[in-house]
Protein backbone atom coordinates (compact mmCIF):
# COMPACT_ATOMS: atom_id res chain seq x y z
CA UNK A 1 0.00 0.00 0.00
CA UNK A 2 1.09 3.58 -0.66
CA UNK A 3 0.03 6.94 0.79
CA UNK A 4 0.25 10.14 -1.27
CA UNK A 5 0.85 13.32 0.73
CA UNK A 6 -0.18 16.65 -0.79
CA UNK A 7 1.91 19.35 0.89
CA UNK A 8 1.56 23.13 0.57
CA UNK A 9 4.51 24.98 -1.06
CA UNK A 10 7.34 22.49 -0.90
CA UNK A 11 9.83 25.33 -1.32
CA UNK A 12 9.19 26.25 2.32
CA UNK A 13 8.76 24.43 5.64
CA UNK A 14 5.24 22.85 5.55
CA UNK A 15 7.04 19.54 4.88
CA UNK A 16 8.25 19.66 8.49
CA UNK A 17 4.84 18.55 9.81
CA UNK A 18 4.31 16.00 7.04
CA UNK A 19 7.68 14.35 7.68
CA UNK A 20 6.94 12.53 10.99
CA UNK A 21 3.47 11.54 9.79
CA UNK A 22 4.93 10.02 6.63
CA UNK A 23 7.62 8.26 8.65
CA UNK A 24 4.92 6.77 10.85
CA UNK A 25 3.26 5.27 7.78
CA UNK A 26 6.63 3.91 6.63
CA UNK A 27 7.07 2.29 10.04
CA UNK A 28 3.66 0.68 9.47
CA UNK A 29 4.93 -0.86 6.23
CA UNK A 30 3.54 1.66 3.75
CA UNK A 31 5.28 3.29 0.81
CA UNK A 32 5.11 7.09 0.69
CA UNK A 33 5.30 9.88 -1.86
CA UNK A 34 5.01 13.65 -1.50
CA UNK A 35 3.32 15.89 -4.06
CA UNK A 36 3.16 19.66 -4.10
CA UNK A 37 3.72 22.96 -5.81
CA UNK A 38 6.98 24.88 -5.72
CA UNK A 39 6.49 28.65 -5.61
CA UNK A 40 10.04 29.43 -6.74
CA UNK A 41 13.05 27.87 -8.44
CA UNK A 42 14.88 26.86 -5.25
CA UNK A 43 13.52 23.34 -5.24
CA UNK A 44 12.29 21.36 -2.24
CA UNK A 45 12.97 22.85 1.20
CA UNK A 46 16.66 22.10 1.76
CA UNK A 47 16.62 20.25 5.11
CA UNK A 48 14.17 17.67 3.69
CA UNK A 49 15.05 17.56 -0.01
CA UNK A 50 16.34 13.96 0.16
CA UNK A 51 13.72 12.61 2.57
CA UNK A 52 11.06 11.36 0.13
CA UNK A 53 10.10 10.65 -3.45
CA UNK A 54 8.81 14.06 -4.55
CA UNK A 55 6.48 14.93 -7.40
CA UNK A 56 6.46 18.68 -7.88
CA UNK A 57 5.27 21.42 -10.22
CA UNK A 58 6.86 24.86 -10.21
CA UNK A 59 4.14 27.50 -10.53
CA UNK A 60 3.43 31.14 -9.81
CA UNK A 61 2.17 31.85 -6.26
CA UNK A 62 -1.29 32.86 -7.46
CA UNK A 63 -4.77 31.37 -7.28
CA UNK A 64 -5.01 31.25 -11.06
CA UNK A 65 -1.78 29.27 -11.38
CA UNK A 66 -2.80 26.85 -8.61
CA UNK A 67 -6.15 26.15 -10.24
CA UNK A 68 -4.58 25.81 -13.68
CA UNK A 69 -2.13 23.12 -12.53
CA UNK A 70 -4.22 21.48 -9.80
CA UNK A 71 -5.58 18.67 -12.00
CA UNK A 72 -2.13 17.83 -13.34
CA UNK A 73 -0.73 17.56 -9.81
CA UNK A 74 -3.59 15.36 -8.63
CA UNK A 75 -3.17 12.98 -11.60
CA UNK A 76 0.39 12.25 -10.49
CA UNK A 77 -0.72 10.69 -7.22
CA UNK A 78 -0.76 6.91 -7.28
CA UNK A 79 -1.24 6.16 -3.60
CA UNK A 80 -4.01 3.96 -2.22
CA UNK A 81 -4.61 6.57 0.49
CA UNK A 82 -4.56 10.35 0.01
CA UNK A 83 -3.39 12.69 2.80
CA UNK A 84 -3.83 16.47 2.45
CA UNK A 85 -1.52 18.59 4.59
CA UNK A 86 -3.25 21.95 5.26
CA UNK A 87 -6.84 22.83 4.24
CA UNK A 88 -5.73 25.01 1.32
CA UNK A 89 -6.32 25.04 -2.44
CA UNK A 90 -2.65 24.13 -2.91
CA UNK A 91 -2.98 20.83 -1.02
CA UNK A 92 -6.55 19.97 0.03
CA UNK A 93 -8.11 20.76 -3.36
CA UNK A 94 -5.80 18.53 -5.46
CA UNK A 95 -6.06 15.87 -2.75
CA UNK A 96 -9.87 15.95 -2.99
CA UNK A 97 -9.62 15.47 -6.75
CA UNK A 98 -7.08 12.65 -6.40
CA UNK A 99 -9.27 10.85 -3.86
CA UNK A 100 -12.26 10.92 -6.18
CA UNK A 101 -10.55 9.10 -9.02
CA UNK A 102 -10.40 5.31 -9.19
CA UNK A 103 -13.45 4.54 -7.04
CA UNK A 104 -12.89 7.18 -4.38
CA UNK A 105 -9.72 6.56 -2.43
CA UNK A 106 -9.76 7.23 1.33
CA UNK A 107 -8.84 10.82 2.18
CA UNK A 108 -7.25 12.23 5.32
CA UNK A 109 -6.71 15.89 6.20
CA UNK A 110 -4.04 17.30 8.49
CA UNK A 111 -4.27 20.83 9.92
CA UNK A 112 -1.17 22.14 11.69
CA UNK A 113 -1.83 25.91 11.64
CA UNK A 114 -4.83 28.21 11.59
CA UNK A 115 -3.98 29.27 8.04
CA UNK A 116 -7.61 30.07 7.16
CA UNK A 117 -9.90 30.98 10.05
CA UNK A 118 -7.39 33.20 11.88
CA UNK A 119 -7.50 35.54 8.87
CA UNK A 120 -11.29 35.78 8.80
CA UNK A 121 -12.21 39.48 8.35
CA UNK A 122 -13.62 40.98 11.55
CA UNK A 123 -13.28 44.73 10.92
CA UNK A 124 -13.42 47.11 7.99
CA UNK A 125 -9.70 47.14 7.27
CA UNK A 126 -9.41 43.35 7.56
CA UNK A 127 -12.16 43.04 4.92
CA UNK A 128 -10.16 45.31 2.65
CA UNK A 129 -7.03 43.21 3.25
CA UNK A 130 -8.91 39.97 2.58
CA UNK A 131 -10.22 41.32 -0.69
CA UNK A 132 -6.73 42.45 -1.70
CA UNK A 133 -5.50 38.91 -1.02
CA UNK A 134 -8.13 37.36 -3.28
CA UNK A 135 -5.42 36.39 -5.79
CA UNK A 136 -3.14 34.82 -3.16
CA UNK A 137 -3.42 31.04 -2.64
CA UNK A 138 -3.34 31.68 1.12
CA UNK A 139 -6.20 34.18 1.20
CA UNK A 140 -9.22 33.72 3.47
CA UNK A 141 -11.93 33.90 0.81
CA UNK A 142 -9.89 31.63 -1.45
CA UNK A 143 -9.80 28.82 1.11
CA UNK A 144 -12.66 29.23 3.58
CA UNK A 145 -15.16 27.43 1.33
CA UNK A 146 -13.08 24.22 1.57
CA UNK A 147 -14.19 23.82 5.19
CA UNK A 148 -17.42 22.17 4.03
CA UNK A 149 -15.43 19.38 2.36
CA UNK A 150 -13.81 18.26 5.61
CA UNK A 151 -16.74 15.89 6.03
CA UNK A 152 -15.54 14.04 2.90
CA UNK A 153 -12.47 12.86 4.85
CA UNK A 154 -12.33 9.52 6.60
CA UNK A 155 -10.18 11.14 9.25
CA UNK A 156 -8.75 14.49 10.37
CA UNK A 157 -5.60 15.13 12.37
CA UNK A 158 -4.85 18.49 13.99
CA UNK A 159 -1.96 19.82 16.05
CA UNK A 160 -3.85 21.70 18.79
CA UNK A 161 -7.07 21.90 20.77
CA UNK A 162 -8.07 25.18 19.10
CA UNK A 163 -7.79 23.63 15.64
CA UNK A 164 -9.76 20.65 16.93
CA UNK A 165 -12.60 23.03 17.86
CA UNK A 166 -12.72 24.16 14.20
CA UNK A 167 -11.98 20.99 12.21
CA UNK A 168 -12.75 18.20 14.67
CA UNK A 169 -10.60 15.10 14.43
CA UNK A 170 -7.75 13.82 16.58
CA UNK A 171 -4.79 15.76 18.00
CA UNK A 172 -1.56 14.36 16.57
CA UNK A 173 1.71 15.79 17.88
CA UNK A 174 4.52 15.81 15.35
CA UNK A 175 7.65 14.75 17.18
CA UNK A 176 10.70 13.58 15.22
CA UNK A 177 10.57 9.89 14.27
CA UNK A 178 13.43 8.27 16.15
CA UNK A 179 13.62 5.92 19.11
CA UNK A 180 17.23 5.97 20.32
CA UNK A 181 17.80 7.18 23.86
CA UNK A 182 19.16 10.76 23.79
CA UNK A 183 22.51 11.88 25.14
CA UNK A 184 22.20 12.90 28.79
CA UNK A 185 22.61 16.51 29.88
CA UNK A 186 26.02 17.00 31.47
CA UNK A 187 27.47 13.73 30.13
CA UNK A 188 30.90 13.29 28.59
CA UNK A 189 29.22 12.52 25.28
CA UNK A 190 27.40 15.84 25.35
CA UNK A 191 30.66 17.68 26.03
CA UNK A 192 32.23 15.86 23.10
CA UNK A 193 29.40 17.10 20.88
CA UNK A 194 29.99 20.65 22.10
CA UNK A 195 33.69 20.43 21.28
CA UNK A 196 32.88 19.30 17.75
CA UNK A 197 30.55 22.28 17.32
CA UNK A 198 32.92 24.75 19.06
CA UNK A 199 30.34 25.48 21.74
CA UNK A 200 31.11 26.43 25.38
CA UNK A 201 31.56 23.37 27.56
CA UNK A 202 30.73 24.72 31.00
CA UNK A 203 27.59 26.77 30.40
CA UNK A 204 23.87 26.21 30.02
CA UNK A 205 23.16 26.39 26.30
CA UNK A 206 19.83 27.91 25.19
CA UNK A 207 18.88 26.91 21.65
CA UNK A 208 16.74 28.62 19.04
CA UNK A 209 16.59 27.02 15.58
CA UNK A 210 14.86 28.00 12.37
CA UNK A 211 13.48 31.19 10.90
CA UNK A 212 13.33 34.05 13.38
CA UNK A 213 10.12 35.94 12.78
CA UNK A 214 8.94 38.88 14.88
CA UNK A 215 6.41 36.81 16.85
CA UNK A 216 9.07 34.30 18.02
CA UNK A 217 10.53 36.65 20.64
CA UNK A 218 14.24 36.33 19.88
CA UNK A 219 14.98 40.06 20.15
CA UNK A 220 13.22 40.21 23.51
CA UNK A 221 15.23 37.24 24.73
CA UNK A 222 18.47 38.82 23.50
CA UNK A 223 17.66 42.09 25.28
CA UNK A 224 17.06 40.23 28.54
CA UNK A 225 20.21 38.10 28.23
CA UNK A 226 22.42 41.03 27.25
CA UNK A 227 21.48 42.92 30.42
CA UNK A 228 22.60 40.13 32.75
CA UNK A 229 25.80 41.26 34.47
CA UNK A 230 27.10 37.75 35.09
CA UNK A 231 25.66 34.77 33.32
CA UNK A 232 26.30 31.06 33.04
CA UNK A 233 23.92 30.98 30.06
CA UNK A 234 25.00 31.00 26.42
CA UNK A 235 22.66 31.49 23.44
CA UNK A 236 22.95 29.21 20.40
CA UNK A 237 21.19 30.26 17.19
CA UNK A 238 20.76 27.80 14.29
CA UNK A 239 19.61 28.99 10.89
CA UNK A 240 20.58 31.48 8.25
CA UNK A 241 23.06 33.78 10.07
CA UNK A 242 22.02 36.68 7.83
CA UNK A 243 18.62 36.87 9.52
CA UNK A 244 18.15 40.34 11.08
CA UNK A 245 17.38 38.94 14.53
CA UNK A 246 20.51 36.79 14.44
CA UNK A 247 22.66 39.76 13.47
CA UNK A 248 20.99 41.77 16.25
CA UNK A 249 21.87 39.04 18.75
CA UNK A 250 25.52 39.05 17.70
CA UNK A 251 25.74 42.84 17.95
CA UNK A 252 24.16 42.88 21.43
CA UNK A 253 25.74 39.78 22.97
CA UNK A 254 29.06 39.34 21.20
CA UNK A 255 30.83 36.18 22.36
CA UNK A 256 27.85 35.15 24.51
CA UNK A 257 25.99 33.99 21.41
CA UNK A 258 27.05 31.44 18.79
CA UNK A 259 25.64 31.49 15.25
CA UNK A 260 25.98 27.91 14.07
CA UNK A 261 24.54 28.37 10.58
CA UNK A 262 22.13 25.99 8.86
CA UNK A 263 21.74 22.25 9.49
CA UNK A 264 19.57 19.57 7.92
CA UNK A 265 17.07 17.48 9.87
CA UNK A 266 19.51 14.69 10.78
CA UNK A 267 22.19 17.16 11.89
CA UNK A 268 19.69 19.02 14.12
CA UNK A 269 19.38 15.88 16.18
CA UNK A 270 23.06 16.30 17.07
CA UNK A 271 22.76 20.04 17.76
CA UNK A 272 19.76 19.61 20.04
CA UNK A 273 21.60 17.10 22.19
CA UNK A 274 24.66 19.33 22.42
CA UNK A 275 22.43 22.03 23.94
CA UNK A 276 20.36 22.00 27.13
CA UNK A 277 17.17 24.05 26.75
CA UNK A 278 14.99 25.14 23.83
CA UNK A 279 13.50 28.62 23.42
CA UNK A 280 9.84 28.74 22.32
CA UNK A 281 8.83 32.37 22.87
CA UNK A 282 5.67 32.86 20.83
CA UNK A 283 3.72 36.13 20.99
CA UNK A 284 0.01 35.46 21.43
CA UNK A 285 -2.35 36.17 18.54
CA UNK A 286 -5.15 34.40 16.66
CA UNK A 287 -2.58 32.48 14.63
CA UNK A 288 -0.05 31.41 17.25
CA UNK A 289 -2.63 30.19 19.78
CA UNK A 290 -3.30 27.31 17.37
CA UNK A 291 0.36 26.42 16.86
CA UNK A 292 2.44 23.66 18.38
CA UNK A 293 5.98 24.60 17.30
CA UNK A 294 7.86 21.63 15.85
CA UNK A 295 11.01 22.76 17.65
CA UNK A 296 9.33 22.31 21.03
CA UNK A 297 8.52 18.68 20.27
CA UNK A 298 12.02 18.15 18.88
CA UNK A 299 13.47 19.34 22.18
CA UNK A 300 11.21 16.97 24.10
CA UNK A 301 12.22 14.06 21.87
CA UNK A 302 15.88 14.69 22.66
CA UNK A 303 15.20 14.95 26.39
CA UNK A 304 15.52 18.73 26.50
CA UNK A 305 13.08 21.00 28.38
CA UNK A 306 12.06 24.39 27.02
CA UNK A 307 11.43 27.95 28.12
CA UNK A 308 8.09 28.86 26.55
CA UNK A 309 5.50 31.60 26.65
CA UNK A 310 1.98 30.82 27.83
CA UNK A 311 0.27 30.64 24.42
CA UNK A 312 -2.38 28.16 23.27
CA UNK A 313 -1.65 24.59 24.33
CA UNK A 314 1.94 25.29 25.40
CA UNK A 315 1.19 25.40 29.17
CA UNK A 316 -0.36 21.92 28.93
CA UNK A 317 2.58 20.58 26.93
CA UNK A 318 5.00 21.92 29.51
CA UNK A 319 2.95 20.39 32.34
CA UNK A 320 2.03 23.69 33.96
CA UNK A 321 0.37 23.63 37.37
CA UNK A 322 -1.62 26.78 36.55
CA UNK A 323 1.16 29.12 37.60
CA UNK A 324 4.64 29.68 36.15
CA UNK A 325 5.88 26.31 37.38
CA UNK A 326 6.06 23.58 34.75
CA UNK A 327 7.32 20.03 34.97
CA UNK A 328 8.89 19.96 31.48
CA UNK A 329 10.35 23.46 31.33
CA UNK A 330 9.85 27.03 32.43
CA UNK A 331 6.71 29.00 31.57
CA UNK A 332 6.70 32.74 30.86
CA UNK A 333 3.39 34.41 31.70
CA UNK A 334 2.43 38.07 31.92
CA UNK A 335 5.25 40.60 31.57
CA UNK A 336 7.81 38.99 29.28
CA UNK A 337 10.83 40.89 30.58
CA UNK A 338 10.05 40.14 34.24
CA UNK A 339 8.99 36.52 33.84
CA UNK A 340 11.74 35.59 31.39
CA UNK A 341 14.35 37.01 33.76
CA UNK A 342 12.82 34.98 36.59
CA UNK A 343 13.08 31.86 34.45
CA UNK A 344 16.73 32.64 33.67
CA UNK A 345 17.40 33.21 37.37
CA UNK A 346 15.85 29.84 38.26
CA UNK A 347 17.95 28.16 35.56
CA UNK A 348 21.15 29.76 36.87
CA UNK A 349 20.37 28.80 40.46
CA UNK A 350 19.82 25.21 39.34
CA UNK A 351 23.07 25.26 37.34
CA UNK A 352 25.03 26.33 40.41
CA UNK A 353 23.48 23.53 42.47
CA UNK A 354 24.16 20.74 39.97
CA UNK A 355 21.44 21.05 37.28
CA UNK A 356 19.18 18.52 39.00
CA UNK A 357 15.98 20.34 38.06
CA UNK A 358 17.14 20.76 34.45
CA UNK A 359 17.93 17.06 34.12
CA UNK A 360 14.64 15.99 35.70
CA UNK A 361 12.63 18.28 33.45
CA UNK A 362 14.50 16.82 30.48
CA UNK A 363 13.60 13.28 31.50
CA UNK A 364 9.93 14.25 31.83
CA UNK A 365 10.06 15.91 28.40
CA UNK A 366 11.44 12.70 26.90
CA UNK A 367 8.72 10.61 28.54
CA UNK A 368 6.09 12.98 27.14
CA UNK A 369 7.50 12.48 23.64
CA UNK A 370 7.38 8.71 23.95
CA UNK A 371 3.81 8.74 25.27
CA UNK A 372 2.25 11.38 23.00
CA UNK A 373 4.44 12.37 20.02
CA UNK A 374 6.45 9.31 18.99
CA UNK A 375 5.88 6.98 16.04
CA UNK A 376 4.24 4.49 18.40
CA UNK A 377 1.82 7.14 19.69
CA UNK A 378 1.00 8.45 16.21
CA UNK A 379 0.57 4.95 14.84
CA UNK A 380 -2.30 4.34 17.28
CA UNK A 381 -4.04 7.53 16.11
CA UNK A 382 -3.61 6.93 12.38
CA UNK A 383 -4.59 3.25 12.61
CA UNK A 384 -7.86 4.23 14.29
CA UNK A 385 -9.24 5.87 11.13
CA UNK A 386 -11.47 3.44 9.16
CA UNK A 387 -9.83 4.19 5.80
CA UNK A 388 -6.37 3.50 7.20
CA UNK A 389 -7.43 0.50 9.28
CA UNK A 390 -9.00 -1.24 6.30
CA UNK A 391 -5.98 -0.73 4.03
CA UNK A 392 -3.54 -1.57 6.82
CA UNK A 393 -4.87 -5.12 6.83
CA UNK A 394 -3.58 -5.48 3.26
CA UNK A 395 -0.15 -4.17 4.33
CA UNK A 396 -0.05 -6.81 7.01
CA UNK A 397 -0.76 -9.51 4.43
CA UNK A 398 2.12 -8.46 2.18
Amino acid sequence: MKVSFFVHNLSENPIVRAYPIAKTFEAMGWETEVLGFLFDERGVYQPYKNSFTYKTLTIKPTVASCLKHMAELSRRADGDLIYACKPLITSFLPALKASHKDNRKPLLLDVEDNDVESFKPRAFFSYIKAIKNIKSPGGYYVNHWLLKYVEACCGVTVSSSHLQSIYGGEILLHGPPFSDAPVSIGSDEQFSMRKNLSLPLEKILLLFAGKSRSHKGIRKAVDALSHLEVSNIHLVLVGDPRQPDFRYAKEKMGDEVTLLGEFNQDQMRYVNQACDIGLILQDENKYTKSQIPAKLLECFAYGRPVVATSVGDLPNLLGSNGKNQASRGWLVRGSFDTEFRLALSAIEDDYLSGCNDLKEKGLRARRFHLDYASIAANRKILSSFPGVYKLQSFVGDE
